[in-house]
Order: structure tokens, then C-alpha cells, then sequence
């Protein structure tokens, strides 16, 4: 696992885990929150548990909103996603919600209805993934696929709604480097069970792929 800092470009980790553990295991989740800073997660690390930590802290989280999680209205009533998104193409809107039947978190619920084109190409991957880890997915989840729906404690005068939908655009093409890294680099097989050889050869890995990357960049310039 690794962890970026996009206002400084530093980079965190990376730490071995074991394969299959839970990112909501993650050992980035026991560093210390540092006032007025910002988290943006994806689903694998939604945990109200640890949104409310942070929260109380003095810090922020950004987040997509996990299917199923409990609204609530500032006056307590129950909100549900479904009936308050927006309904045309590109039409934004922003609510003041509570997030969690039991924390009753103050948070921004973000919704963004998108174009029927990336619906579907969503849908597909979710079937897909679904498929892959012998899962079901739940109709709810197929029918929000048509909005971007967040969640965030940072006021708005902190982060508008475009500012958030542009740092969730960046953290999703970190995301897709490193799915690209490991299908071309490589760098999540190793030829030994020695932890350190392990690292070793990670490092290296991840020098070669960054300097491919850094080469790839550079001559792209010039075409």
C-alpha cells in the first residue's frame, strides 16, 4: 500500500501487507491526522468510524458515498439518496446531510448526474468486478451508477463541488497508474519470500516504471 500528498508530491510507503487485507486495514490509517488536512479515499476505505476520528481532529475526508450508508437530514429526519438527485445531465446540487446512523456526522452530500455513456461503461465495470470476486451486487448501486455522489466535512468555502470533483479525478489517475504499473511492471510479484529482497525488488521496480514513466512524458512533449 502506498499514500500520495498531493500539496507537496510526497509520497507514502510504501508498506507490505498481506495480499488479501482489507484496505480499511490499512497502516496509513494510524498516522497522525494533522489539522486542516484533507483525505481523499476511495469506497475500499469508507469507514464512518474513521471519518469521525479525523472530523474530531480538526481535519477533513472527501469521499464517494458508499451504497446503503444512513442519511440523515439536519433535523434528524431520514434522507434517502435516491429521491434528491439531480435529474438532468450535468446538473449539480449539494445538501447539508448527517452521515451514519450512529455518528450522525455533518457532512456535504455532492451529487452530479453523468451522461448516459459513462452510466453505462460504470455499470459494466461493477458487473464485471462483481463477477470477478464471485459477488452480488445490489440494484441500488446500478441505478446511482448515473450520478457521482460525495461526501465531505470540508465547508465549501475550504472546497467548492468542482474543486472536490477535480481532486476525485486525481486520485482516480493515480488509481489507474497503479493499476498500470502492476500489469506492466510488475510490481506486485517478487521471485523470494525474504521480506527484505521483497522490498528490494519493489524499490527497484518502482524505479524502473517511474523513470519509463518520466521518458514517456518527456518525448511526448515533442510530438
Amino acid at each position: 500500500m502506498y499514500g500520495f500528498e498531493l500539496k507537496r508530491g510526497r509520497l507514502w510507503g510504501p508498506k507490505l501487507t498481506e495480499g488479501r487485507s482489507s484496505d480499511r486495514n490499512s497502516p496509513f490509517n494510524e498516522q497522525e491526522v494533522l489539522p486542516g488536512s484533507l483525505s481523499v479515499e476511495d469506497l475500499g476505505y469508507f469507514d464512518q468510524s474513521r471519518l469521525a476520528q479525523r472530523h474530531q481532529a480538526g481535519a477533513y475526508s472527501l469521499t464517494r458515498l458508499q451504497t446503503g450508508t444512513a442519511l440523515y437530514t439536519p433535523q434528524g429526519k431520514r434522507l434517502y439518496v435516491r429521491e434528491v438527485v439531480p435529474p438532468r445531465v450535468g446538473q449539480m446540487k449539494e445538501l447539508h446531510v448527517l452521515v451514519g446512523a450512529r455518528e450522525r456526522l455533518p457532512m456535504r452530500l455532492l451529487m452530479l448526474r453523468v451522461p448516459k455513456e459513462v452510466a453505462d461503461k460504470r455499470r459494466e465495470d461493477l458487473l464485471r468486478d462483481a463477477q470477478r470476486r464471485q459477488q452480488t451486487i445490489s440494484e441500488e448501486t446500478l441505478q446511482l451508477a448515473d450520478w457521482t455522489i460525495l461526501v465531505t466535512d470540508a465547508p465549501a468555502k475550504r472546497l467548492r463541488f468542482e474543486e472536490a470533483l477535480v481532486l476525485l479525478r486525481e486520485r482516480w489517475q493515480m488509481e489507474l497508474l497503479y493499476k498500470l504499473w502492476k500489469q506492466h511492471g510488475q510490481i506486485d510479484e517478487w521471485h523470494t519470500a525474504d521480506a527484505w529482497r521483497v522490498l528490494c525488488e519493489l524499490y527497484a521496480k518502482l524505479i524502473a516504471v517511474l523513470l519509463q514513466h518520466w521518458l514517456i512524458v518527456l518525448f511526448a512533449w515533442h510530438d
